[in-house]
């Protein structure tokens, strides 16, 4: 999650911290080439205060939130394009606007995630879902379509797959789950009350449980086995959801990836044979 997005969420602040925010905020270039000293005594703020300010936000001091602030500087419009990431349409938008404003909540879905994305993290859970008899996708209403579409691509490379649609007897299906299958949830704010009820039961059962979610950790974090997170944020409501849909299919074409490449020459025979079959059919229908 990029600072600026961090120093957003402010309801946890004190008055001081909040003076800390703002000015980094309105300097952010300048930040990172400051010593704990010059950015003490340019706020009148203890050196303390600002080192508990740094750990509130996820960091050992004030050196590491410069490194990652200046990480954000470089990237690709992160400060060029001012955006509400829940909501960043406007009435006077152009199209013109409309495309800088798409490509920069894209890109930052896909940088923002690239760049917390751990390879252990990735393939301890394609080997989960690569050795699984059968994989369950459960997923929130708006992941519904990645989900299947996820589904259908573990399929094509040998691992058996489906979604669990959302439906009245969705928590006893989980309940009845068979052992030596896994369970992958796809879920943005990690705290839908049907999609937690369905992760206990299968964690009860000793049922693999992997979970792809946003940078907010939600409670159903705690009935999961792995875990990978969607680093962009976006604040609630979300009512545009553009770079946080971007991240999930990079992750979902990452784990894929693993998955084909952990049987890679089968895999590789199959699209020759389907290769072949396309070829002499095009050669038939001449």
């Amino acid at each position: 999650m990029r600072i600026a997005d961090r120093l957003k969420s402010r309801e946890t602040f004190t008055p001081a911290e909040n003076e800390i925010g703002r000015y980094i905020l309105e300097h952010s270039s300048a930040v990172p080439e400051m010593s704990l000293d010059e950015f003490s005594e340019t706020l009148y703020v203890s050196k303390s205060t600002i080192i508990r300010f740094c750990k509130k936000l996820g960091f050992l001091g004030f050196k590491e939130l410069c490194v990652e602030l200046a990480r954000d500087q470089e990237s690709f419009m992160s400060s060029e394009v001012s955006l509400n990431p829940a909501d960043p349409l406007e009435r006077e938008d152009t199209a013109n606007s409309l495309i800088n404003k798409i490509t920069t909540l894209n890109y930052r879905g896909i940088a923002d995630t690239y760049r917390d994305l751990e390879e252990k993290s990735i393939q301890r859970i394609a080997a989960i879902l690569h050795d699984a008899d059968h994989v369950y996708i459960y997923s929130t209403e708006e992941y519904e379509p990645f989900a299947a579409d996820f589904a259908n691509r573990l399929c094509a490379v040998g691992c058996a797959a489906s979604v669990r649609r959302r439906h009245p007897a969705l928590t006893l299906e989980a309940a009845l789950q068979k052992a030596g299958t896994a369970a992958l949830f796809l879920s943005y704010e990690a705290r839908e009350t049907n999609l937690i009820r369905c992760a206990r039961s299968l964690k009860e059962n000793g049922i693999p449980v992997c979970l792809i979610c946003g940078p907010v950790r939600g409670p159903l974090e705690k009935h999961a086995d792995e875990m990978i997170g969607i680093s962009y944020y976006e604040p609630s409501p979300r009512l545009f959801p553009i770079g946080s849909r971007t991240g999930l299919l990079l992750v979902l074409d990452v784990l894929c990836s693993q998955i084909y490449i952990m049987d890679y020459d089968r895999n590789n025979e199959q699209l020759r044979r389907i290769a072949d079959l396309q070829k002499a059919s095009d050669m038939s229908a001449k």
